[in-house]
């Protein structure tokens, strides 16, 4: 726990103590004080006992060390463990290498079949082995200077094979030479090439043997190397790790020891603490009730106070609840006047027309203030748009809403007036010019709430055709971002009715919703509803 939470959480304890008991505050701190002191006092004598532990483990491993030579830097001793590594894993190349020559020089024994490998594996690593072995007995026996001059005589040996190797191969080098020599003159050297070629072939055989017999030493003496820096230096680098974990643990015990010397007068004085500070908040709360008491007049000033605030909150809440329910809307409605809206439900009703009737609805719910635009959705949304109606309702509904009313009335008359003949026809749809027609108009609007509706199939057919789409690609929002670009809707509703399904399936219908969602939240509309029904209703 940390030492400020640990001190809040005394300090509480003494703030909870005085308020039960402010006459036996004392008595309470002191006996509280010496059961913390007995506590703390076990936990030092544990901690004691767990330091001694890890002492007399360091000191057997600082007396081993030392027997050995001294403790060494673990850095040092990791190299040479690194270096061990490195050596292991070059004999073990060099045994590969050994391996190879030897399997060349049996190329002659072809009619021992599988047996070749073996017999070839089993000559470096027994000549490797008895080599290494050697190394080892020499050390166990020999005095070390002794087993330097043998460890000599080994790599002299290696590198009298080596030159072996290198005069067979400067053999083969001069015969070579002498060949293209005569070739250069023009003779025949047909018969010259054979003998050649066979006398090349026994030296090889002759040399390899050699070459394998100076590698095999080589690994010998590395692999003895690479055992004895880890057969010596891994012991002494896992127990430097001990040591070093042991001596971080004792500095953690020395520490917690510390700490719990000095916690018994901490834990006092924050008791204390919390005792003064419950003694001075009942000093300042009997004050208070006594002047609240023996003041009437202050009293009285303060419910008066209280009563005018009240009442200014009451006021102002109404003041806020009024211009919320009276607030001027600005409205804009596109209605879907396409080919596509001639199809037919399962009653043989036009989606053109419940698109009007859902027009009516939307007239039907219009508030005092209200602007209304009523736009036709056509293949040219934006560039040519087709204003159908537009209106406004009073700002007074009247004392009964009889104003409300009779406007609204107006408003579905001109509507109908206005649709009497009208029949769909545009060919294509641009539902995005349509969106950048509502951001145009709802921008010039004054009004505190801005909506859109659309009474539509949403099926944008214009630059990047959606209707045609099996499933739609929200990668194409990319492609209607580059042709089209993002109108600005921050801050209006979206309601849009009548997004029917027909003539698609349902994975079609999901699809384009949720590429819609996606769009308009770039262009910071709300989108409220999308639903292939007409129950109008919004906010």
């Amino acid at each position: 726990m940390k030492t400020d939470a640990r001190e809040e959480i005394w300090t509480k304890n003494g703030y909870d103590a005085y308020l039960k008991a402010p006459d036996a505050f004392p008595e309470i701190c002191e006996s509280e004080t010496k059961k913390f002191a007995r506590k703390c006092e076990a936990e030092r004598t544990a901690l004691t006992y767990q330091g001694q532990i890890r002492s007399h483990e360091e000191k057997i491993i600082t007396d081993s060390l030392r027997a050995g030579g001294g403790v060494p830097p673990m850095q040092t001793v990791q190299a040479e463990c690194k270096r061990g590594y490195s050596e292991l894993i070059l004999a073990l190349l060099l045994l590969t290498s050994s391996f190879a020559l030897v399997y060349w020089s049996l190329q002659p024994y072809e009619n021992l079949g599988w047996k070749m490998p073996l017999i070839a594996l089993g000559w470096s690593v027994l000549l490797t082995t008895s080599f290494a072995l050697v190394l080892w007995i020499l050390v166990k026996v020999l005095p070390e200077r002794a087993v330097l001059i043998w460890k000599l005589f080994l790599v002299i040996s290696a590198a009298v094979f080596a030159a072996v190797t290198i005069m067979g191969a400067s053999h083969i080098r001069g015969d070579l030479a002498a060949i293209e020599i005569i070739q250069k003159n023009g003779t025949d050297i047909s018969e010259l090439v054979k003998k050649f070629y066979e006398e090349t072939l026994k030296i090889l055989r002759t040399v390899f043997p050699f070459v394998a017999i100076s590698i095999d030493i080589t690994a010998a003496v590395l692999l003895d190397s690479a055992t004895t820096k880890l057969t010596t230096q891994r012991p002494v680098l896992k127990m430097l790790k001990r040591l070093e974990q042991l001596r971080s643990e004792m500095a953690d015990i020395a520490s917690g020891i510390k700490d719990l010397e000095v916690a018994p007068e901490i834990f006092e004085a924050c008791f204390r603490r919390g005792g003064k500070e419950a003694e001075e908040k009942m000093k300042k709360n009997r004050e208070i009730e006594k002047a609240r008491t023996t003041d009437p007049e202050s009293d009285r000033a303060k419910k008066l106070t209280m009563a005018i605030i009240i009442y200014a909150a009451v006021l102002l809440l109404i003041i806020i609840l009024y211009g919320r329910a009276f607030g001027s809307e600005c409205v804009i409605v596109h209605t879907d006047v396409t080919l596509s809206s001639n199809a037919r439900d399962y009653s043989e009703n036009l989606e053109f027309d419940k698109n009007f009737k859902g027009v009516e609805k939307v007239i039907q719910h219009l508030k005092p203030g209200t602007e209304i635009n009523i736009f036709g959705i056509t293949g040219d949304s934006f560039s040519r748009p087709f204003l159908i109606m537009q209106g406004k309702v009073r700002n007074e509904a009247g004392y009964f809403g009889q104003y409300l009313q009779a406007d609204q009335k107006l408003l579905l008359e001109k509507w109908e007036k206005a649709t009497q003949n009208l029949r769909p026809r545009a060919k294509e749809t641009d539902m995005v010019g349509a969106l950048f027609l509502s951001a145009t108009v709802l921008s010039s609007c004054k009004g505190d709430k801005k909506i859109a509706v659309f009474f539509s199939d949403m099926r944008h057919s214009i630059g990047v055709n959606l209707e045609k789409q099996e499933i739609v690609d929200l990668k194409m929002i990319d492609k209607v971002i580059k042709l089209y670009g993002v109108p600005d809707l921050r801050g209006v509703q979206i309601y849009v009715y009548g997004a029917h399904a027909g003539g698609k399936s349902i994975a079609y219908w999901t699809s384009l919703k949720l590429f819609w969602e996606q769009y308009l939240q770039l262009s910071g509309a709300e989108l409220k509803t999308y639903s292939p029904i007409r129950e109008v209703n919004y906010e």
